[in-house]
């Protein structure tokens, strides 16, 4: 009565491909972009470019843009963000983040990120409100911020926290 064992080869074969295919196609619309700094590096959200800004005065300083997640609103909206290097000798650290910080930062808090001591803030220019984090790697100061328009912030602002813990600092 028994024709032998069942083989479920060939159904499972396809059901790996399947798979594979489709969390590539998810890896490929999903991963976060990532920028390497010297000594440092970042992940931005997923279609985000950075570059070089060109700074005579400041080498290290990077600026970014790209897309962020549509949501709930009529038309796609953009993010900003930007990245520098700072050294620094004795650290005297609310009043160093706040000399090298753009604006002013309106709320911050300490903790550790990669096992670094660091600092998150929030600041705001003329129509961007920022996200930010200032890591000490021991020799120098890395400040990466992202933002967005002020009336989009809050909803955004979860993606923007996750780029500042991405902040890895090398030494």
């Amino acid at each position: 009565m028994s024709e032998g064992p069942v083989s479920f080869g060939k159904p499972l074969l396809w059901l790996v491909i399947i798979g594979c295919a489709g969390g590539g196609y998810w890896a490929f619309t999903h991963n976060p972009y990532s920028y390497d700094g010297a000594g440092w590096s970042v992940k931005f959200p997923h279609g985000w470019e950075a570059s070089s800004a060109n700074d005579a005065s400041d080498p290290s300083k990077v600026f970014a843009k790209g897309p962020l997640p549509k949501g709930d609103l009529p038309e796609d909206q953009a993010g900003v963000g930007w990245a520098k290097v700072v050294y620094h000798g004795t650290l005297d650290w609310p009043s160093f983040m706040q000399r090298n910080l753009p604006g002013t930062a309106t709320w911050s808090q300490d903790l550790d990120v990669d096992y670094k001591k660091a600092q998150m803030f929030i600041y705001e220019d003329a129509s961007v409100q920022y996200l930010g984090i200032a890591v000490d790697r021991g020799d120098a100061m890395i400040f990466v911020a992202t933002g967005c328009a002020k009336n989009l912030f809050a909803q955004y602002k979860p993606i923007f926290e996750k780029v500042a813990m991405s902040v890895r600092a090398q030494r």
